[in-house]
């Protein structure tokens, strides 16, 4: 019997989804972990002007490069879904609108969203564009085992968190209108007013 040439879409869902199922797909999840790495470190790079302008035709280049990868590998997770092992996803229709609704899809997508907004509709601010370029950060809790870890703790844990950020806004504000109080006759530009407070606090 003779062995495919090209791999079957069940070995490339587990390729794109299956990371421990064999070498190959260990391979493609620690090249995509450190490309989303290089990307974070790209942006942070490209904010400073002067690296920026001295590698603008790197950074591009790289830009293009990685848009390419995570928007081939957005599609193909579209295309694969059916072969997931869970029966919503299974019809070719409905199993894919599904699949675009849940938390992962939806990131994967805004990785690459930015890119294509700008270049269709001409969004020039540099550091929007730039900024919104980190989201790709996210990307991780697909391939990293301690963000799906953190992921699963925050929602195990979201009302105790929820009341620990309550508390912390509500001493946020009371610091912010104590400095109002102490401060604004003295410092009326920075302290002049609780809003311009909370800034410092």
């Amino acid at each position: 019997r003779k062995t495919p040439m090209w791999p079957t879409r069940q070995q490339l869902y587990a390729c794109l989804e299956q990371a421990d199922s064999n070498s190959m797909a260990r391979w493609f999840d620690y090249s995509l972990t450190g490309l989303i790495l290089f990307n974070v470190l790209a942006v942070v790079l490209a904010s400073e002007a002067n690296i920026y302008q001295r590698f603008s035709t790197a950074f591009d280049y790289f830009e293009l490069f990685s848009i390419s990868i995570f928007t081939v590998e957005y599609i193909l997770r579209v295309w694969l879904i059916p072969q997931s092992p869970q029966k919503k996803y299974h019809h070719p229709l409905r199993g894919r609108l599904r699949y675009l609704l849940t938390p992962m899809a939806f990131i994967d997508l805004l990785s690459i969203l930015p890119f294509y907004l700008g270049t269709l509709l001409g969004i020039g601010d540099f550091r929007i564009l730039l900024s919104l370029r980190l989201l790709r950060l996210f990307k991780l809790t697909r391939h990293s085992q301690a963000m799906t870890l953190l992921i699963r703790v925050i929602q195990q844990e979201a009302a105790a968190l929820s009341s620990a950020i309550l508390v912390l806004c509500l001493l946020i504000l009371l610091a912010a209108a104590g400095m109002y109080l102490v401060e604004s006759q003295q410092q009326p530009e920075e302290f002049g007013s609780i809003l311009r407070a909370l800034w410092w606090s």
